[in-house]
């Protein structure tokens, strides 16, 4: 689908998915390798400069799950909880993240957490329970605050975290190459030449699965406005139509911040084809796709 009015909207620019990946909860996961593009460290707060990550997610069970099913990581913690992470535990989900402050030291900013079960105490506005089951994540940080976002708006009232100062980088432990980016499971350790540096792309162990469905996982090096996030979500289409995010579009005008875009539809062999050319990814065991899509 080209240039089109998705969903009463007027967006200009449509991707058509046609299938998304299916997550066992046992073993499969995709690893994206640890390239600096991807793991963004530097951060511009007055420039808006740093990280947005977003997927479009449906687990097998939204209920009050009793382990952590992650969505997408770069979380290590055997570091001392370094990096970060979008994951499922209990009824909600969490966003966890560590900024370098003045000290250099690495400080876990907390868990952001906005419930996703109909009727929960403190569901956002806009993330009233979808018949479809599908929800579209966000989370933004440009070196100060750290916002969340649920179908499109903002996730609660306590939605944003604000350090107090600008420009704290994002980090990631010992070494910010020490840990693969995942989608579908948390990665462990990086492979080393006699256990340490340099260390071996693709290596890392994998734990804490996701099950169900995810699709359209992107990240930018800008924290993107509220503005476009709601139009990325509102341009879903039951017929597969989402909003094409390697093209600016209404309100989106961030396609050359995108640094990864990994979809379903685009699969070859075991390879998850990254839609902006930088860093594709590598399936791991059984990991297939349904035609089932976002909606």
């Amino acid at each position: 689908l080209g240039n089109s009015i998705v969903s009463g909207a007027a967006l200009d620019s449509a991707y058509v998915a046609t299938a998304s990946w299916d997550f066992d909860g046992t073993d499969d996961y995709i690893n994206m390798g640890n390239s600096s593009s991807i793991k963004v460290t530097t951060t511009d707060t007055s420039e808006s400069e740093g990280i947005t990550v977003s997927a479009w997610v449906k687990a097998d069970d939204w209920g009050n799950v009793t382990a952590v099913n992650t969505i997408i990581s770069c979380y290590q913690f055997s570091l001392g909880g370094k990096g970060w992470s979008m994951a499922q535990y209990g009824n909600a989900v969490y966003w966890t993240l560590n900024h370098s402050g003045t000290t250099n030291l690495a400080l876990n900013t907390g868990w952001r957490a906005f419930a996703l079960a109909d009727g929960s105490s403190g569901d956002p506005p806009r993330a009233h329970w979808r018949e479809s089951g599908w929800h579209h994540l966000t989370v933004t940080f440009d070196g100060r605050y750290m916002r969340t976002y649920v179908d499109g708006g903002v996730a609660n009232s306590t939605n944003v975290s604000d350090i107090g100062d600008d420009d704290n980088a994002i980090s990631y432990g010992i070494d910010s190459t020490n840990v693969d980016l995942m989608i579908g499971a948390d990665p462990g350790l990086l492979t080393g030449t006699g256990g340490t540096a340099p260390w071996i792309p693709g290596t890392s162990s994998a734990s804490s699965y996701w099950n169900g469905l995810i699709n359209e996982v992107a990240v930018w090096n800008k924290a993107l406005d509220a503005d476009a996030i709601s139009d990325i979500f509102d341009a879903v289409d039951v017929d597969g139509a989402v909003l094409d995010l390697t093209k600016d579009s209404g309100d989106y005008d961030y396609s050359g911040d995108l640094v990864g875009l990994w979809r379903a539809s685009e699969v070859s062999g075991t390879t998850a084809v990254d839609a902006t050319g930088n860093n594709n990814g590598i399936i791991k065991n059984s990991l297939g796709t349904v035609s089932e899509v976002p909606s």
